[in-house]
């Protein structure tokens, strides 16, 4: 595959992925139910809870990254895909939703629902999409000699 093809197609899953991974953290993660009496309570919390608002915030600014499309950024891009990534993974393993029916009953849950566990999937392809691309750039930058002694390239 040339360079410019993963260039291209690194940066389209980076923007796909970043789209679906902000409606997947609009979604519930975490839904719980509680009947009391005849009467149902049902609770939700979404992927953008908690610290998944750093993920969040991570996906605006990667979008913005991508959008200006500067090779510098390259590096910029694949350290907020993984700040997203980090995000989503701690967001998973933190978060819970609780339920309750009066001061008697009240039932919590931690057991993530199918957005989380996608939005675990997507953002590990962004992080891997994203370092792709910043990677095909360096590697491109050097020259052969120096791509495997480990010294930098002069361009």
């Amino acid at each position: 595959m040339s360079r410019d093809r993963v260039l291209h197609s690194a940066r389209a899953v980076v923007i796909v992925g970043s789209v679906l991974l902000l409606v997947l953290l609009a979604l519930s993660w975490w839904k719980v139910s509680v009947t009391v009496a005849g009467t149902t309570v049902d609770a939700g919390t979404p992927g953008w809870s908690g610290i998944g608002l750093l993920a969040g915030a991570c996906l605006v600014a990667l979008l913005a990254a991508e959008l200006v499309q500067k090779n510098s950024f390259k590096r910029v891009r694949a350290l907020l895909a993984l700040g997203a990534f980090a995000g989503v993974v701690a967001s998973f393993f933190t978060g819970s939703a609780s339920a309750s029916y009066g001061n008697a009953v009240v039932v919590d849950t931690s057991s993530a629902g199918w957005p989380a566990y996608a939005a675990l999937a997507v953002s590990a392809v962004i992080v891997v999409a994203a370092f792709a691309d910043a990677l095909v750039h360096e590697t491109a930058r050097l020259p052969l000699a120096a791509m495997f002694s480990g010294a930098r390239g002069v361009r």
